[in-house]
């Protein structure tokens, strides 16, 4: 019976130790498992780098797996701010793309910054895009031959894209833009009110951008992401709206300025604040022959600038890219 006894006891510590060498086990490659995720995970997260003097960091999303030749610059909306791309820039990044994203002038970082330098301004907005292009190509990848670098803009961002393309084609190897027409919905409504507060208060917010956010896309859930979203403004001036809405009526001029470089022009067919006919418009006096359009039957105002980009969009845009040279996984 002793015998018996000490013969199962033995059994027993045999049987603990296999199951803590092998709990031992399970847990390290556990803890690696987990540590590699963590690493993936700090490797996709964006950063802020400062790429030209005396302007705010640009948002920088590197590449993943990828050699990060291929480059996308990204131009926001009026209103809007560089991290507004975040879900895009995301999936782009994980497709071997290197993605930047820039603050207009009156937006994102430029709010932080005292000074009529960081007041709401084209014309010094697309000189802030050169000066990031060139920091781009002469100096971050300087000593990376054949990469490409794109521009993409939404709305305003895709207007000042395209005077961009027309203008300094030789630091841009195509551009990308979506919702770009100057006509839009309620225009009499929006000359009326937008200039009546222009003539008597310009300079101060009369809550228009909240209900164009309203009529800008059908979807309750994006209206919440882009209204809770801290470094969206939502106080636009009668000035602002103004400046923007004479910049868009150009954009024709722009695209016909474009003689030989590829661009896409993408428009949401549920845009409640730009029609569509602007973008197709658009798109019809580019004179390069290398264009494309794309209608996303379930876009809106903000195709790009989404909580979750459609993922047939998302697509198209990177098969637009991979056909231009640009390098994808």
């Amino acid at each position: 019976m002793k015998l018996e006894l000490d013969n199962l006891m033995g059994e027993f510590r045999k049987a603990k130790d296999s199951i803590s060498k092998g709990a031992l086990v399970l847990l390290t490659a556990l803890s690696v498992v987990s540590l590699s995720q963590v690493q993936a995970f700090a490797a996709a997260d964006k950063q802020a780098l400062t790429l030209v003097p005396n302007t705010p960091p640009v948002l920088f999303w590197p590449a993943q797996g990828g050699k990060g030749q291929t480059v996308v610059l990204c131009l926001h909306e009026l209103g809007m701010h560089a991290g507004i791309f975040d879900d895009l820039a995301s999936r782009l990044a994980q497709k071997g793309m290197d993605v930047y994203s820039l603050d207009l002038r009156g937006f994102g970082g430029w709010q932080k910054i005292a000074g009529k330098e960081s007041r709401m301004d084209i014309v010094r907005s697309l000189k802030d895009v050169k000066d990031h292009l060139l920091a781009l190509k002469n100096e971050r990848y300087k000593d990376k031959p054949g990469t490409k670098i794109f521009l993409l803009g939404e709305a305003m961002g895709g207007a000042i894209a395209l005077e961009a393309q027309s203008l300094f084609p030789e630091l841009i190897d195509g551009t990308i833009s979506s919702n770009p027409g100057g006509e839009h919905f309620k225009t009499l409504r929006n000359y009326s009110k937008v200039g009546g507060h222009f003539i008597a208060h310009a300079n101060k917010d009369f809550g228009m951008a909240k209900s164009l956010i309203q009529e800008a896309t059908p979807r309750a859930e994006v209206r919440q992401f882009i209204e809770n979203d801290p470094g969206v403004r939502l106080d636009l001036t009668a000035r602002e709206l103004m400046s923007c809405q004479f910049y868009m009526y150009k954009t024709r001029r722009f695209a016909r300025a474009i003689k030989e470089d590829p661009v896409l022009i993408v428009q949401g067919l549920k845009d409640g604040e730009s029609k569509p006919i602007g973008a197709e418009r658009v798109y019809k006096s580019l004179a390069t022959k290398d264009k494309k359009f794309i209608e996303v039957a379930e876009g809106d105002h903000y195709v790009y600038e989404d909580k979750q980009v459609n993922d047939k969009v998302f697509a198209d845009t990177v098969s637009w890219l991979a056909e231009h040279g640009g390098a994808t996984m």
